[in-house]
């Protein structure tokens, strides 16, 4: 998102200060007492969170525990790339209970077509020597999960079987982000649907019990069996997020950035709002809303409960803003339609019946809202 036009992080300091820190966890004490909340998810992403001197983020950590608790949980995760992690950092998120996750899009000559450090140097050895060094230290305690950006220029089953060889546990890949104003680039129509769908053969009929997790594959799954439990990409959910920028501004998702300079700015600040009017704002109300609320032809697309519209940003362009399928909505309709028709075609005619699952017709979907 730091390459895609948005140029605002320049004007902002690069760490949270105390004053912020301490402020931003009184607003959620606020928040979770009025909503009557036990727990709070507190997500530590970047840039680069561990840029942060140890001893600034143990007191990031500390002061959320001192306020927070014990009427409200916090429940820390770290998004890192991995290149600082050493014995020291393991054992502070260990002491405070602090999931791991680590990005890195897959061997060295994937990675390296966009995870390069400011010398124009490749970061593969030293971010897979972080994962190693991380699973060496927590063993079987913890998962350190792996975020990923997936390409079609990558071979998915080579991905999947160079994750598989790291024995990474929990795998998360994510779409790039573009929009109409940022097409995504496609050697063919179907590149993007035909590497998903690579990757879900390979994994679903991997009869290994330590295979990796896939979180959109399991979520779609989860999804196209009737079980809507949502998240960014897929489902008819609200997605509750709200992005603490270093400033203290209070934003909608940071993948919004790709959309333009200074776009997710809405003047909000946790100086000067509390998170419930935080919430009200424009266009982090939009975000919150963004499964529910669908741009015209997604309302008479049959699966649309399953994919949800997309994600919001894929949707937008400067004509229509944000009323537009996502730039990858035949991509989804092909994914959904592909796995769904897998897995019910393993269920038994009864079964099928009984939970009301008809197979997916690809061609009549896309027909319905003119897309084929």
């Amino acid at each position: 998102m730091y390459n895609l036009g948005d140029l605002s992080f320049q004007l902002q300091p690069k760490f949270l200060s105390k004053h912020h820190v301490n402020l931003l966890a009184k607003r959620i004490r606020d928040y979770c007492l009025s909503e009557n909340k036990r727990y709070f998810e507190i997500i530590i992403h970047g840039g680069e969170p561990l840029l942060m001197p140890i001893g600034d983020f143990e007191y990031f950590l500390e002061e959320f525990n001192t306020i927070l608790r014990p009427e409200i949980i916090p429940v820390f995760s770290v998004q890192t790339n991995g290149l600082l992690l050493n014995e020291s950092w393991f054992r502070l998120f260990e002491r405070n209970d602090m999931s791991l996750s680590i990005s890195i899009d897959g061997p060295e000559t994937i990675n390296d077509l966009h995870r390069i450090d400011h010398r124009g140097r490749s970061t593969y050895d030293r971010t897979l020597s972080g994962i190693r060094s991380a699973m060496e230290f927590f063993g079987s305690r913890r998962d350190i999960g792996v975020l990923a950006v997936m390409t079609p220029k990558s071979d998915p089953i080579v991905l999947y079987r160079f994750f598989k060889d790291v024995k990474v546990r929990n795998l998360d890949f994510l779409f790039p982000h573009h929009n109409y104003d940022n097409l995504p680039k496609r050697e063919h129509a179907d590149s993007y649907s035909d590497w998903w769908i690579g990757l879900f053969t390979e994994w679903y009929f991997d009869e290994d019990y330590d295979k990796p997790n896939i979180r959109f594959l399991t979520q779609l799954i989860v999804t196209v069996l009737g079980c809507n439990v949502g998240f960014d990409m897929l489902g008819n959910h609200t997605s509750n997020y709200l992005i603490i920028e270093t400033d203290g501004s209070i934003e909608t998702v940071d993948g919004l950035k790709s959309c333009g300079d200074g776009f997710t700015k809405e003047g909000i600040h946790i100086q000067t709002h509390q998170l419930k009017e935080a919430i009200q704002a424009p266009l982090i109300r939009l975000y919150h809303e963004s499964h529910v609320n669908l741009p015209d032809v997604c309302q008479r697309c049959p699966i649309n409960e399953i994919c949800g519209g997309g994600f919001l940003a894929h949707r937008y362009g400067q004509e229509k803003g944000f009323n537009n399928p996502t730039v990858y909505c035949r991509d989804l309709v092909k994914i959904i339609a592909h796995v769904q028709n897998v897995v019910i075609g393993g269920l038994s005619k009864s079964t099928r019946r009984a939970a009301m699952l008809e197979a997916i017709d690809v061609r009549e979907v896309l027909a319905d809202i003119g897309r084929d």
